[in-house]
């Protein structure tokens, strides 16, 4: 009972819904990351034994990778903390209004709450669009880093190939 006194009906609703998010994310982001370590392990073993020579190449890009999305998790990460920030005042006042909803109507404060919820709407959706901004980045840097990897694999490997080191 004290927990229902302390916080409005709307900030306990924002705290069920944050939570269902947080272990949606943790669930999804724990299940890529095993088959993403499990896909890196096994095609760096199988390419170690044809080629150690291709593995190294292919390997020597992970710090690369690990240093992209360092720098731009944290970017990301902070833009998404200031978004649920900003988004929880907006679902906060967004619920109390609704209890009050008849009061607003009745002393036509409808476009003064229009203002507020403007006010309190725009940073959340900066920070967003930040977030989506660096995100879309990171992934860029991530796919060039790939494709460049890939080329130099793939140049190495069909040169050792034309000189009968390798073969296809």
């Amino acid at each position: 009972s004290g927990l229902f006194q302390r916080f409005t009906t709307s900030d306990i609703l924002n705290r069920f819904l944050e939570v269902g998010l947080v272990r949606g994310f943790i669930v999804d982001n724990a299940i890529a990351i095993t088959i993403d370590v499990a896909l890196v392990l096994s095609t760096a073993a199988v390419l170690t034994l044809y080629s150690p020579v291709l593995a190294v190449l292919a390997l020597a890009l992970m710090p690369l990778h690990l240093l992209v999305s360092a720098v731009v998790g944290r970017q990301v990460r902070n833009h998404m903390v200031a978004y649920l920030s900003q988004h929880d005042l907006y679902q906060t006042h967004l619920m109390d209004s609704f209890k009050g909803f008849e009061s607003l109507k009745a002393h036509a404060l409808e476009l003064p709450f229009l203002r507020t919820m403007q006010r309190l709407l725009a940073p959340s959706l900066q920070h967003g669009f930040k977030a989506a901004m660096h995100g879309s980045i990171g992934a860029s840097v991530s796919q060039t880093l790939d494709l460049m990897g890939s080329a130099l694999v793939l140049w190495v490997g069909s040169r050792a190939v034309l000189r009968g080191e390798l073969t296809v």
